[in-house]
């Protein structure tokens, strides 16, 4: 019931007083507590069955996603984690209020928050602006994080801005006023292909906002259920005055040592780990990345799971990655750069003596 109840408490501010005032005012009407109450009532439910009528309209769709969770979840202890997520949120939904955000959902570590144009012809640019403010507020959440003796943890944006159905589904037992459409689905994927700190937005979406956006990379990416290859641009930050610009992580210009290194990843769809491993040599690498040459070629960010053969316990430890690039090279094989996305805190730190000794 959230944009129903948000609704509610917008016609109650706005309405309240003014209702309260006429019926006052009317000659010989009854304003005793009990009859403006009823009155009140009748409007409410009026306007609530209104409101949940299935409409179609523009919304912008917000989905971040704490990259690598689930694993440091299974790293610490659960109500160490349900703290930490408890802070997280309440740090979130802080800043999509103040954006005229309403949260829809939480799924897991991730939240689904719309921005609707039904009382808000700025609701695009609302949603652009919250995603830069929940980035910048992520320092806030690790410095927490610290405090319960986790690691630093990253967050993936994704935006999209569309037309879409608000509607209340469910029945007597349960029932919930949400929305549906491709745009919901296409702003999780993009959230998907994030990297730690990233901010993703579609080439409309993009269009639209383009005057508040500066811009980084475009990648053209294959997502499940389009038949032809999505266009996302990378967010830095906001063109205003004063320009705001998030946090560049280094993992992708970090020293690299070189080395040849047995390696099997194993792609991940849709949060599914492939069985069958791909076997490859690393040739590079860094604290935060490496590059690998493989039989296969993989599509610009792909979510991967690494085995190193080449580390005490490997195949025990957590180690996931995304591809940044795939060159094809001259005998049929294929170079990979990869930035990790998550390490576990013990490969963390045997990867971080390795590339020192070596450097």
């Amino acid at each position: 019931m959230k944009f129903a109840n948000r609704y509610l408490e917008t016609l109650l501010g706005r309405g309240l007083t003014c209702l309260w005032e006429k019926y006052r005012a009317l000659p010989g009407s009854d304003c005793s507590p009990q009859h403006f109450r009823a009155e009140l009532d009748a409007v409410l439910q009026a306007e609530l069955a209104l409101t949940l009528q299935p409409q179609v309209r523009d919304f912008g769709i917000l989905v971040s996603d704490l990259r690598g969770f689930m694993p440091l979840f299974e790293q610490h202890e659960p109500l160490v984690m349900v703290e930490l997520l408890n802070r997280y949120y309440q740090i979130m939904l802080r800043v999509i209020d103040a954006h005229g955000g309403i949260v829809d959902k939480f799924m897991g570590d991730a939240i689904l928050a719309v921005f609707d144009s039904k009382n808000d012809e700025e609701a695009a640019r609302h949603m652009l602006h919250c995603a830069i403010e929940m980035q910048l507020a992520m320092p806030e959440v690790n410095k927490f994080a610290t405090t319960l003796g986790v690691g630093d943890i990253y967050m993936g944006i994704g935006l999209c801005y569309g037309a879409m159905v608000a509607c209340d589904l469910g029945s007597s037992i349960y029932r919930e006023v949400t929305v549906l459409g491709e745009t919901v689905n296409l702003a999780s994927r993009i959230a998907a292909y994030c990297l730690r700190g990233q901010v993703l937005v579609n080439e409309d979406t993009y269009r639209m906002l383009q005057d508040d956006i500066v811009p980084g990379t475009f990648n053209s990416v294959h997502i499940k259920g389009k038949s032809k290859p999505v266009v996302l641009c990378e967010v830095l930050g906001l063109s205003c005055s004063p320009e705001k610009r998030l946090p560049v992580l280094d993992s992708r210009r970090s020293m690299r040592v070189d080395v040849d290194l047995p390696i099997t990843y194993y792609p991940v769809e849709d949060k599914h780990i492939r069985l069958e491993g791909v076997s490859g040599r690393i040739v590079d690498i860094s604290r935060l990345g490496m590059r690998v040459i493989s039989s296969q070629p993989e599509d610009f960010l792909q979510e991967i799971k690494l085995m190193f053969a080449f580390m005490a316990g490997s195949s025990t430890n957590e180690i996931y990655a995304k591809v940044l690039s795939c060159k094809p090279q001259r005998d049929g094989t294929f170079l990979l750069n990869m930035e990790f996305t998550y390490l576990d805190e013990p490969t963390n730190e045997a990867l971080r003596i390795f590339v020192d000794h070596l450097a």
